[in-house]
Parts: structure tokens; sequence; C-alpha cells
């Protein structure tokens, strides 16, 4: 990374590879290679990545991209030229295939080459060419006919320091750090401005003048030392506010708040929403900083993040249908003996899936601001069982009442074990709420514990995972207090 930030290429590095072998490692040993199969660049290339991705993608490119394609195709005179100096890494090789306009499209190159007497006149730029600044030599793709013709390509062998030839300087890219998936490396950018603690104002200023419109925000300024540590960010309107002379150092309050670069995209999400900044640093383990991540891109996040969970709790209702369908059909024969049992499903359906959709929204809204972590489990365990028995309690006493008064109006509606019938409606309902607070509250606890995602435990799902144990709940009741009387 320190060499990537300075635009230093390793030289010694490659020669000590070279000395070693592992810079021509498919050359045949008549051109100064070690002669390896393809088994062997393989394992080597991956042991050299473990240690180092960059080196192991310039040896990759060496090998394969430039000195394999001499080897392959070049005729005698340019294998002996060019091979040994390559394998030794006397000569670092490059390839150049992308452009600006046209990517990797060898068909339609814009670069051309067109004939002049015994020589070839080359036009073009390549982008994003790997040692395309360092190298010594350069094996570049051309357009020698007609776009999309056959045959219309053409490889010519460019030295460093021909005529004609320049390399501008390094781009910044992210695409080869391998960053994990999800992570704040997939979004963040490379494009900010950074001063230096013994900066003035006047020459932030300067800084910004002269980097800020490619950079993705001027509103915060970060402040970092020699060695790339991140030290601060200072936000713009404090450096407008300034005298000119003042340092950076002086409007430092070290309260800066900064990512890593392995840190999950929601845990960043949850980081933007208590801070309340439009944009973050992002830092690796050594708090090198790498880049920043903006507010618009975590609303992208969100935004991915709700289409998520909206597709994870879709299929929820038609499981609910199917279990509580199975429920149901299990206690067909009580339902038979006591129809009426059935007409307090929809009321203890309704009140267990409330319950806990109530509980799971409240708890996973928590842990998403960081209100309540799994720490908290006991605590929250310990409220949740007694706002559920209050809660069935009421619904309890409201449903017996309803059972008493209901009888009162229409006598033949529950028969003669009216209070038996009621007694069990007020129990369920008790049990189903305190059932559906518990689940509803313990369930993201218990997922985010095992590393998965509490959304999948939202309403939708909790909803179904109580009306289920609900009806379990409430027949179970019932026949406990009909038994021998209707069932």
């Amino acid at each position: 990374m320190e060499w990537d930030e300075s635009q230093e290429f390793p030289v010694h590095i490659f020669k000590e590879l070279g000395k070693m072998g592992m810079m021509g490692v498919l050359v045949p040993e008549e051109y100064g290679g070690t002669g390896l199969s393809y088994f062997e660049y393989n394992a080597i290339i991956q042991e050299i990545a473990q240690v180092c991705g960059s080196i192991g993608l310039s040896v990759a490119a060496h090998n394969s991209l430039c000195t394999n394609h001499i080897l392959t195709f070049g005729n005698e005179e340019q294998k002996k030229k060019y091979l040994p100096k390559l394998a030794t890494a006397e000569h670092i090789g490059a390839w150049g295939l992308t452009e600006p306009n046209t990517g990797s499209d060898a068909g339609n190159m814009k670069t051309v080459a067109v004939r002049d007497g015994d020589d070839w006149i080359l036009n073009g730029t390549k982008s994003w060419i790997t040692h395309g600044k360092s190298g010594d030599i350069a094996v570049v793709v051309t357009r020698t006919g007609e776009p999309r013709a056959k045959n219309n390509s053409t490889c010519f062998i460019v030295e460093r320091g021909i005529a004609g030839f320049t390399a501008g300087k390094k781009e910044n890219k992210l695409g080869m750090l391998g960053y994990p998936e999800d992570s704040v490396g997939r979004l963040m950018t490379p494009d900010y401005v950074y001063v230096y603690a013994h900066n003035t104002v006047e020459q932030v200023f300067e800084t910004i003048r002269k980097h800020g419109k490619n950079s993705e925000t001027t509103d915060v300024i970060y402040v970092i030392d020699e060695y790339g540590e991140l030290l601060d960010d200072i936000r713009i309107r404090d450096v407008i506010l300034a005298s000119p002379d003042k340092t950076v150092e002086e409007l430092m309050d070290e309260r800066v708040v900064a990512l890593n670069v392995n840190d999950d995209q929601e845990h960043a999400n949850t980081i933007f929403k208590m801070n309340n900044r439009v944009a973050l640093p992002v830092t690796d383990d050594n708090n090198k900083l790498l880049g920043i991540v903006t507010i618009d891109d975590m609303l992208w996040v969100a935004n991915e993040e709700f289409s998520e969970d909206m597709q994870k709790m879709g299929g929820t209702e038609a499981l609910s249908e199917l279990l509580t369908a199975s429920v149901m059909q299990h206690f067909e024969h009580e339902i038979q003996k006591a129809v009426v049992l059935a007409l307090f499903v929809p009321l203890i359906i309704s009140s267990g899936g409330n319950s806990g959709s109530q509980a799971s929204t409240l708890i996973i809204q928590a842990m998403a601001v960081g209100e309540i972590t799994i720490s908290h489990w006991w605590r929250v365990l310990r409220r949740e069982i007694l706002s559920g028995l209050m809660l069935g309690a009421v619904l309890g006493i409201i449903g017996f009442i309803r059972v008493i008064v209901w009888h009162s109006i229409v006598p033949d509606l529950y028969g003669e074990h009216f209070v038996r019938i009621g007694l069990a409606v007020g129990f369920s309902l008790v049990g189903v709420v305190l059932w559906g607070t518990l689940s509803g509250s313990m369930l993201p606890l218990l997922l985010k514990r095992l590393g998965a995602d509490p959304a999948v435990s939202s309403a939708p799902f909790v909803a179904t995972l109580v009306d289920v144990t609900g009806l379990l709940i409430y027949f179970s009741a019932a026949y406990f207090f009909l038994q021998g009387i209707l069932l």
C-alpha cells in the first residue's frame, strides 16, 4: 500500500525474484528461464500473493502477459534478444491492451499502427497498464486493419525510451485489493483531499484548488501524518472561518470517526446514523487512510438492504399459511367436537402475531441505532416478560369478558360451559402474547449472535412463528379446560 501511495515501484524485490527464477518461470532454460510448467507457475503465484497481492499480480503480469507472449508468438531473433533479460528481471515487462474508451476490446482498438516503409508508426493511448510506467519492455496491442475485421490486431514490442513513447502518472484503482464482499472497502473511493498537520490554512486552500475538482467531496478535509496515518478530519467551514496563517494542527479537535476497510456495510450505515456525517474516512488495521465513504454511498446501501429485507419477508406469508393449515389439520378432531373453538382462532393468531411483530420491530430498530447489543439480552428478556404478562393479562381479561357478555346476549352461542371456554381463551391469550413478545425480542439477538442478519426475524417471520405456536398453545389450553366435557 505504501508503494501504491508513493507511486514507487520496488525494483529491488523483482531483481531478487529474478535471481530465484520466478520472473521467467515458463521460459525455457535455453533462453535463461526456469523452464517449469503451469502447475509450478500457479503454485508460485499463489504463494507470493498470500504475502502481497500486488507483487503477485506484478509477477503474473510480467510472466504471462509480456514474457509469455514473446515466447509464444515472437520470432527467434526477438526471443534471444528479450527473453533472457525478462527471465532475470533485468528488464520488467508490461502488456498494453486496455484503452480509455474501448476498454479491452482487442477488435476495436483506437491505438493504430501504420506501416512507414520498413517501419511501423504507432499512435494511441493505453490505460490501467501494470508496469506501464516502470516497465522496460511493453507488448502493445494495436489495430492494423479495419475495426471488427478478421485478423485486424497486431502486437508490437515497444522499448522504454523509444521516440514518441511517454508514460503518465499512476492512477489509483481499488479493483485488485480484494476486499470482502459487502465490506466498506468495496464502497470507498480514493478521491479525497488530504493535508498535513503543519500546513497553513492558505496551503489547505491551495491543495483544494489543485485536487478538489476530482475529489468526491470537499466538505471534509482529512489530516494525515508523513506515514499516511489518519490524524483527524476538519470541516471546510472551519477552514473558511480560520485566518490564513493558522495551521491545521490548531484546527484539529481529534474527534475523528473512521471506518475500517473490512467493516460490514450495514455497520457503516449505523455509524453514519449515529454521527451525522456527510463522509467518513476509511482506514486499514494500521490506521492508514485508504479512502472515504460518502452519505450517497450509504443511501445506496440502505436501499439495497431494504430491498433484500423485503425479499426475505415475501416468502414468509405462504409459509405461514402452510404451517397454520397443518396445525389446524392436526386438531381437526377437537374442532369437530367443539366447533366453538374455531371462532377464537383469528383472535389468538392476531394477538400473538401483533405482539411478536411489535417486539421484533422495536428490537431491530434499537439494534440498528446501537441502543441495544447482544450483551443486553438479559435486561431485554426481563422487560419483555413483564410487558408480555401485563399485555397478555389485559387481553386475556378482555377475551374472558367478551365470552361472558356474548353468552348473556346469545345464550346458545357457547353452550352451558361458556365459563370454561372463556377461561381457555383468556389463558391462551396470556400465553400467546407472552410467547410473542419473547420470540420477537430474543430471536433478533439470537440471530445476531449466530452471525446472521436480524432482519430475517422481522415482523412477518416472527408472526409466522407465533401464529403456529400460538395455535398449539390455544388448543392445549382448550384441551386442559374442556377435557372430559367437550373434548
